[in-house]
């Protein structure tokens, strides 16, 4: 387990509770990137399951992800659906695909019924919350960079494990968890921070993941995403702190100025 820096002294009740798990704390925040990659770095198991502090996890979740990686040495990493904690038959994240051209992300089953994709086993190009790395094909392509500290860290590390190890990376509908989010806080949870990270995040991954002809569409669809964020910068509560957080987001992206802003 990673602790990144809380100051919430649970800590303490967590290491007398469970004495056989890992516990690493940070002395101060270092951000998901950094924490994944501890993760990753301190595993001893076949297979590594991240999970996000606010996602609680389906008693029979590792076990169905664990059934499905084990049987296809080809599948790279598996993830379970994410639905609503407080509507646990809807789906929040099954998944994504990016479009082939401007790489927008398309979530997939988003705010159906749980009951049409329990079933289902299919490819995918990404996921977020939780998910299951196979611990030798992600040892071959970690660490997650510093300057993609928080927004795009999971996607670019499963991203270099479908294109550069030709690994498949597969949502396994049959695992669940379930994230601490109403539908109705979509805007409201949005954060300059979160809004920073997102801007920059996605602006890094491509211009460190893509080449030939992706890396010029992308180029151009930069004020489409740019244009996205700022829509999401206008619903929240501090649209100035927002719109600002965006625009810095998408400069020190371009230019590559990495630095902690938030």
């Amino acid at each position: 387990m990673i602790d990144d820096a809380s100051d919430d002294q649970a800590y303490s009740s967590l290491q007398q509770e469970f004495p056989y798990i890992k516990y690493i704390r940070h002395s101060h925040v270092m951000y998901v990137g950094e924490s994944r990659n501890d993760g990753i770095r301190l595993a001893s198991g076949d297979y590594i399951f991240m999970v996000d502090d606010d996602n609680t996890v389906d008693s029979e979740c590792i076990g169905n992800l664990v059934e499905v990686i084990s049987e296809d040495p080809s599948i790279g990493v598996v993830a379970p659906v994410t639905c609503y904690y407080s509507q646990q038959d809807t789906v929040m994240y099954a998944g994504s695909r990016f479009s082939k051209y401007i790489r927008r992300t398309i979530f997939l089953f988003k705010d159906q019924k749980y009951a049409s994709v329990n079933r289902e086993v299919y490819e995918t190009d990404g996921f977020a919350n939780s998910y299951m790395f196979r611990k030798d094909a992600v040892r071959k392509v970690y660490p997650i960079p510093k300057d993609i500290l928080f927004g795009g860290e999971d996607g670019f590390i499963q991203m270099r494990i479908k294109k550069e190890l030709g690994m498949k990376l597969v949502l396994v509908g049959n695992a669940r968890v379930f994230h601490d989010f109403l539908p109705s806080q979509m805007y409201s949870r949005m954060t300059p921070f979160k809004l920073y990270y997102a801007m920059r995040g996605k602006i890094t991954f491509e211009k460190k993941l893509e080449r030939g002809f992706q890396k010029l569409i992308f180029s151009f669809a930069v004020p489409v995403y740019a244009a996205y964020y700022l829509h999401w910068a206008m619903r929240t509560g501090k649209k100035k702190e927002g719109i600002i957080a965006v625009l810095l987001g998408l400069r020190d992206g371009l230019l590559g100025i990495y630095i902690n802003r938030y």
